[in-house]
């Protein structure tokens, strides 16, 4: 007996997604949203590579300016 598979195309990162079972193992139920860090993660590491002004500890990119009054 030979079985056949259809490719599948990825969900959409914004998708949220649902294992098959759920509801019945007591797994942990899915995210109903995917973090911003996740989503745009191509556009913040774009945003990082031509960043090169000052950054506080720990940040990523630096601070957007203060707006005007």
């Amino acid at each position: 007996m030979t079985s056949t598979t259809t490719p599948t195309t990825p969900p959409d990162p914004g998708t949220p997604t649902t294992p098959p079972d759920a509801g019945t193992t007591g797994a942990a139920p899915a995210r109903q949203i995917v973090p911003p860090e996740e989503r745009y993660a191509t556009e913040l590491a774009f945003l990082a590579a031509y960043d090169d002004g000052p950054r506080p500890p720990a940040w990523r990119l630096t601070p957007a300016p203060p707006s005007p009054s």
